[in-house]
C-alpha cells in the first residue's frame, strides 16, 4: 500500500498519507461500515502517524508498517477483513444443529 502512493524516494508525506488512507476508507463505506472504523475523517489518523515519527515532514515504509501495527482507527478494518476472508474456508469438525451438516465450513 505504501509503495502506491511513495514518492521516487520511497517516502511518503502528510498529503500522500492522507490521499492513501482515503482511498482505504472507500471500502468500509461501500460496506456501511465508515461509521465503525472512526468514520470517514482521516485527518487525526494522518497526525496520529507523523507525531508518533517526531512530526518529520516524511516517512519511510518501516515507520509507515511501525504505524500500522498500532492499528490505527481507519485501518483497523484491513486485519479485521483479512480475518473474515481466512474463517471462511475454516473447517470445524462440529455437526450443526439445525441442518445437521457436518463439518461446518466458514463461521461457526
Amino acid at each position: 500500500l505504501f509503495k502506491e502512493v511513495a514518492g521516487p524516494t520511497e517516502m511518503c508525506d502528510q498529503r500522500q498519507l492522507g490521499l492513501l488512507l482515503h482511498d482505504a476508507i472507500q471500502i468500509p463505506r461501500q460496506l456501511g461500515e465508515v461509521a465503525a472504523f472512526g468514520g470517514s475523517n482521516i485527518e487525526p489518523s494522518v497526525r496520529s502517524c507523523f507525531q508518533q515519527n517526531n512530526n518529520k515532514p516524511e516517512i519511510s515504509v518501516k515507520e509507515f508498517i511501525d504505524w500500522m501495527r498500532l492499528e490505527p482507527q481507519s485501518m483497523v478494518w484491513l486485519p479485521v477483513l483479512h480475518r473474515v476472508a481466512a474463517a471462511e474456508t475454516a473447517k470445524h469438525q462440529a455437526k450443526c444443529n439445525i441442518c445437521k451438516e457436518c463439518p461446518i465450513v466458514g463461521f461457526r
